[in-house]
């Protein structure tokens, strides 16, 4: 491959990932405010104690 060809193809990727940006923001814009983070936090902790039990569970039995 030709460093124009890769040149052409890493600014495609970051047109890409720039339209992507702006299409999360504009998203963020209507979940954000309406996204209960306590309920959210609350559910990582609960997955994160399953885990952490299996895992020691999974240890202990060896």
């Amino acid at each position: 491959m030709n460093k124009s060809a890769c040149t052409k193809l890493l600014d495609e990727a970051v047109r890409t990932l720039q339209q992507a940006k702006s299409i999360h923001d504009d998203l963020e814009e209507y979940y954000i405010g309406a996204m209960d983070f306590d309920r959210v936090n609350a559910s990582a902790e609960s997955l994160i104690l399953e885990i952490s039990k299996r895992l020691s569970v999974e240890n202990d039995n060896g």
